[in-house]
């Protein structure tokens, strides 16, 4: 029985590590587990124009590709997306704005604040909302980013 779960342990780690799949049913005489994954791999929207981010956003990559100023507006939250994650590159040359509404704030900022780039081509930011301080709280990244 060990050896058994032991292989189906390295079945599932392999099953990860190679991306295969999306659900692995391993059932034995008195072991039943079932896990479902997804490969390590976010969606990735790239966009020329300021943008609204929306909450089906949450947990992709927005990329902005642009020479000129522009905005991604964040949409208003609440408990229910405690938790939620965005991933923001600025591939542009152009300064990126990230604009809070509501009394949302992003890292330091004011309510309703701003955080914005002006590192062209190398500036990436992961956000996770924090519900309990109404905060958007950097939690990776790269390059300079300053809150107002």
């Amino acid at each position: 029985m060990i050896k058994e779960i032991q292989m189906k342990k390295l079945i599932f780690l392999l099953a990860i590590l190679f991306g295969l799949g999306s659900y692995i049913v391993f059932a034995g005489p008195e072991v039943h587990q079932y896990c479902s994954f997804n490969p390590a791999k976010a969606t990735i929207l790239t966009k020329t124009d300021s943008y609204p981010i929306t909450t089906a956003d949450f947990g992709k990559v927005i990329r902005m590709n642009n020479a000129a100023a522009k905005i991604f507006t964040f949409p208003s939250v609440g408990a229910a997306n405690d938790g939620a994650l965005l991933y923001i590159e600025n591939q542009g040359a152009g300064r990126l704005t990230l604009q809070m509404v509501d009394s949302d704030k992003v890292m330091d900022s004011a309510a309703t604040g701003t955080c914005y780039t002006d590192d062209d081509n190398t500036s990436t930011l992961v956000l996770r909302y924090n519900h309990a301080l109404v905060t958007w709280q950097a939690v990776g990244g790269h390059g300079t980013w300053v809150t107002t």
